[in-house]
């Protein structure tokens, strides 16, 4: 199930999430999608659905990209815009690294392509290449609010975030991964009616 959106994988984040901090509601929470750098456009599916379910949720949702070519479809920053409103969160964009991790408890790091280079992948090469800095490493998490840290997987380490962040005790990759298998099952079992 993943076209343009990655709606498995999301369900899988925010079980982990539930998880991680012991509760369903997760409103309140300063969760940012952080952009990360990757040699190859990648595309924008967990971070459509990514801004979805946490808007969803209820939580103070930064999106943090390179500048304004890397911001999502419209659809799905007006999604995230309308949740936000209906459930007491927010949704904000920044292209400032050090603001939008201050004080974050969340940070979900994906790469994606930008929009308008798609199809000419080679222009925006240069781009991307000058954005190596957003990895995600110690240093950047040290300014959180002990946040913890995941990523949809596979990742390349010490590319998009370093061993350091990815092998943490806050990591939740694994707990996430695993958690696929679990709302795959729950999701096909509710299609099946199983519920009924």
């Amino acid at each position: 199930m993943e076209t343009i959106t990655h709606p498995c994988q999301e369900l899988a984040h925010l079980l982990a999430l539930r998880e991680h901090f012991g509760t369903d509601d997760l409103r309140g929470k300063k969760y940012v999608l952080t952009w990360t750098y990757h040699p190859k456009p990648l595309n924008t599916a967990v971070a459509n659905s990514a801004v979805t379910i946490a808007t969803r949720a209820g939580m103070d949702v930064t999106m943090l990209c390179p500048d304004e070519r890397y911001l999502l479809d419209e659809r799905y920053m007006e999604i995230a815009k309308g949740n936000a409103q209906e459930t007491g969160g927010s949704f904000a964009v920044s292209h400032d690294i050090d603001a939008a991790y201050d004080g974050a408890e969340i940070v979900y790091a994906k790469s994606w392509g930008a929009i308008p280079f798609f199809g000419n992948w080679e222009a925006e090469k240069p781009i991307r290449d000058a954005n190596k800095h957003f990895i995600v490493d110690e240093a950047k998490m040290a300014t959180t609010n002990n946040a913890c840290f995941s990523h949809c997987l596979p990742a390349r380490r010490n590319i998009k975030a370093t061993d350091g962040v990815m092998d943490s005790p806050n990591s939740l990759i694994i707990e996430e991964a695993e958690n696929r298998l679990h709302v795959q099952k729950a999701l096909m079992a509710a299609l099946a009616g199983a519920n009924r």
